[in-house]
């Protein structure tokens, strides 16, 4: 508990400098002091929100603060569970902003979120929550991957080694079973929810049926790969 408190005190002021900005500047887009359109602020606050997670898994991981956090006498499993709550937990959080800082700004978005039936809006929140959470996972794998023991040198070129290898066996995984896999989930403005073979609908989301199977599969094998790689890495440092 103690180390989670650490981990939330230390995140606190870039994830609320984010946040900050994000809601100042849909004040600003409300007042038309200048033209901001939906997505610019959604990508601000979701890949600022992932760079800020990255930076802390790997300064508790590898960086300056490695050396106390790993004092702590906690398993690997615990250390890594830690953190991949914290992601979690500021995964929910930045999604909450985002719609925050749409609804603000006013914008055709803001309209559509406004109207939404309430399990419309429920399940869109889940589904950005989880993707931004995803993300996260799979960047913070490649990080571990990268930080192998004996591996050490030429830190920043293993981690493009890793991307590269990494994304690229998940995206032919994806691109394998998409011509079986090529409906999407499609979340209806009046609740419902539904299956359809494009992602073009008026006044709806909808999310691949592909990218949410390979989600659900490769989300467990991310989690097992760091906590083993750390477990691994802490017995032989």
């Amino acid at each position: 508990k103690n180390v989670v408190k650490y981990e939330l005190k230390r995140s606190f002021i870039p994830f609320a400098t984010l946040y900050a900005i994000a809601i100042v500047f849909s004040l600003i887009a409300r007042m038309k002091w200048f033209t901001l359109t939906d997505m610019p602020l959604f990508y601000l606050v979701f890949f600022g929100a992932t760079a800020i997670l990255l930076f802390r898994f790997w300064s508790t991981m590898y960086g300056q603060e490695a050396t106390f956090v790993f004092s702590i006498p906690l398993s690997a499993k615990k250390q890594v569970g830690m953190r991949l709550f914290c992601a979690f937990l500021f995964s929910v959080i930045t999604t909450f902003i985002i719609a925050v800082a749409i609804l603000i700004q006013g914008e055709a978005m803001a309209i559509l979120l406004s109207e939404l039936h309430l399990m419309s809006a429920v399940l869109l929140f889940v589904e950005i929550s989880v993707s931004l959470f995803y993300l996260v996972l799979q960047l913070e794998t490649v990080l571990t991957l990268s930080n192998l023991p004996l591996k050490k040198k030429k830190r920043k070129l293993w981690i493009v080694i890793w991307v590269v290898v990494f994304f690229g066996v998940t995206s032919a995984l994806s691109a394998f079973t998409e011509p079986f896999l090529e409906q999407y989930i499609v979340i209806e403005q009046n609740g419902a929810i539904s299956f359809s073979t494009t992602s073009a609908i008026p006044l709806s989301f909808a999310f691949s049926l592909n990218t949410t199977l390979w989600m659900i599969i490769i989300s467990p094998v991310c989690i097992w790969l760091i906590g083993y790689i750390t477990e691994k890495y802490l017995q032989i440092a």
